[in-house]
């Protein structure tokens, strides 16, 4: 009797669906912006080394004969899912719930569009995504 109940334990457990895979993996890396935009932006997203699950992210623009615009952000795991924060230069640290599409949107989500080949991310309170790229190379 005990073989028969293991054996259907296994069987159940065999037909039982696994959770999908996070996109958060699919962040990580480097991105070049879509737009027409010259000279273009970037955007890099790294793991944190000190604290895992977290990404830490830079945009970058160079105009030339200037210093680039520099915006920097962390995206970490919080009690609702993610969390992201903006660290803008002469700005106040902006912190939001993120998430990433088809998830239900809230006023005020960070929301992020990601696959193996592009990245769009924005605020739902601001009337344009921060930034929309395809996958590049770091420099």
């Amino acid at each position: 009797m005990q073989v028969k109940v293991l054996l259907v334990s296994l069987v159940l457990a065999a037909c039982a669906t696994t959770p999908p895979q996070s996109n958060w993996a699919l962040v990580e890396g480097c991105w070049i912006d879509a737009s027409d935009a010259i000279p273009p932006a970037s955007m890099v997203w790294r793991a944190d080394p000190d604290h895992p699950g977290v990404l830490l992210g830079a945009w970058s623009v160079a105009y030339p004969g200037e210093d680039a615009d520099v915006v920097t952000f962390t995206l970490a795991p919080a009690a609702d899912g993610m969390r992201l924060c903006e660290h803008a230069p002469a700005a106040a640290e902006h912190c939001t719930r993120a998430i990433l599409a088809p998830a239900t949107l809230r006023d005020g989500d960070a929301l992020f569009e990601v696959n193996a080949e592009s990245l769009t991310f924005g605020n739902s309170d601001r009337p344009a995504p921060f930034f929309m790229g395809r996958r590049g190379g770091c420099s």
